[in-house]
């Protein structure tokens, strides 16, 4: 068996199997096929005590359920419930804002991931031998029984590895703070507008009162 940094080769490769999305579309577009990772054995056995050894190190904020441990997405799906109905019994607007991240898991910059993996305190011979394995990530497609030949691949998180949604979660970290601090920013000044129009209506209304008294 060939070894790669101390890494077996089959170890660096993904074999990526193109699923249909939609047998009624267009099977010859590219967008309706979904890729499914098949990673091996022994990657999966390494990953999972990678993860054991570095969980700690991976928190995130209460505001984020996915991708954790005892977490789920059902428990923000029934806070946002309960938040509806509770705007909703008092007679007031809410605004939501949803956004979705276009093949956020191939897109991830690793110079930045492994460097938040060190600003977590990640022990360095680990975050070393994470960087070696990425920067060998190889990947073969599989069709119709043929493999293609192997191509590198040089951002995003490992498709079908068990730390990948938890990188991909410690990642977008930061963004995420950035929106909400965008969006808390964009709230303050909306409602400082608004105070600023309401006040503006009341002077108004007070000297078309005054100059009507004058009038009668």
């Amino acid at each position: 068996m060939d070894i790669i940094i101390g890494l077996p080769v089959d170890a660096t490769h993904t074999i990526i199997c193109p699923t249909v999305k939609d047998k009624k579309g267009d099977l010859s577009s590219i967008l309706n096929y979904r890729p499914i990772a098949l990673a091996t054995i022994f990657s999966k056995i390494l990953e999972h005590i990678i993860l054991d050894r570095i969980y700690e190190h991976l928190d995130s904020t209460d505001n984020q359920f996915g991708f954790k441990r005892k977490h789920n997405t059902l428990m923000p799906v029934l806070l946002l419930k309960e938040i509806l109905r509770f705007y909703r019994d008092h007679n007031t607007n809410m605004y939501i804002c949803f956004l979705d991240a276009t093949k956020a898991f191939d897109r991830g910059d690793y110079a930045v991931l492994f460097q938040k993996l060190l600003s977590r305190n990640v022990p360095g011979y680990i975050v070393k031998f994470l960087w070696n394995w990425y920067s060998k990530h190889c990947a073969r497609i599989l069709w119709a029984g043929i493999l293609s030949d192997s191509f590198v691949i040089c951002n995003g998180v490992r498709q079908g590895g068990i730390l990948s949604p938890f990188l991909f979660a410690l990642y977008r970290e930061r963004d995420r703070e950035a929106h909400l601090n965008y969006y808390a920013s964009a709230y303050n000044r909306g409602r400082q507008l608004s105070h600023r129009k309401t006040k503006l209506n009341r002077i108004r209304q007070n000297k078309h009162a005054s100059l009507t008294k004058k009038c009668i």
